[in-house]
């Protein structure tokens, strides 16, 4: 017995001395999109948005090769969504989705140590929980007499349909793969992809809704 709790206190002694704790704060430029499939199956044309997000970054660097980076992060997902509803009238149909989460990510990281730099690659995943949303719609079309008119509609991402919202789950999950470098002073920049994996749309059929996106990260670990 006491060979065995000297060899566990070893172990917990060398892994403690080895590992390390960072802390660090990032800003994040994202590449928003989205897999959308509608009941009325119209063939929409997407478009990227860009939006802004930050975070809190933790990393466990447990040797040479290996760490494990995660922390809390403000992440924006969205699209544009166009569609022609009826040519004989010329009627379009914009969509405009800004959807609001609070993240928390896990990822595996592969390091290389070159100099006083470190490049890294690796994946993981990631929990979302939405904190407010908007999805902004707009109708033109073309009246009898030449004019055009348009009806312009907001809705809350995560309220309930039946409460006049899009019934959007507040809860997202997916995976992530990201590459990039640290220097010795810090600094870090990495590009990574997020692919959601839950479908957030709830109102059943054929719909469908997932999050995607491409990020630039730039931050700095304290330690």
């Amino acid at each position: 017995m006491k060979k065995i709790f000297l060899s566990v206190t070893a172990l917990v002694i060398s892994v403690a001395g080895f590992s390390q704790l960072s802390f660090g704060l990032h800003g994040t430029g994202t590449l928003a999109d989205a897999q959308v499939k509608n009941e009325n199956d119209f063939n929409y044309k997407r478009k990227m948005r860009a939006m802004p997000g930050a975070g809190i970054d933790v990393q466990y660097t447990f040797s040479k090769h290996f760490a494990v980076r995660t922390g809390v992060n403000y992440v924006q997902n969205g699209v544009t969504l166009k569609t022609t509803v009826d040519e004989t009238v010329n009627m379009q149909l914009k969509i405009e989705n800004n959807l609001n989460y609070i993240q928390v990510p896990v990822n595996v990281l592969y390091t290389i140590p070159v100099s006083r730099m470190q490049f890294y690659a690796g994946g993981g995943g990631f929990v979302n929980y939405g904190v407010s949303g908007k999805s902004k719609a707009r109708l033109s079309y073309t009246m009898p007499d030449g004019h055009e008119a348009v009806i312009v509609e907001e809705a809350d991402a995560f309220k309930k349909e039946e409460e006049g919202g899009m019934g959007l789950k507040k809860t997202d999950f997916g995976a992530s793969v990201l590459a990039g470098l640290r220097l010795g002073n810090g600094l870090f920049i990495h590009i990574g992809y997020q692919l959601s994996l839950a479908d957030i749309d709830q109102s059943g059929d054929d719909a469908k809704y997932k999050n995607r996106n491409a990020q630039f990260t730039i931050g700095y670990f304290f330690k």
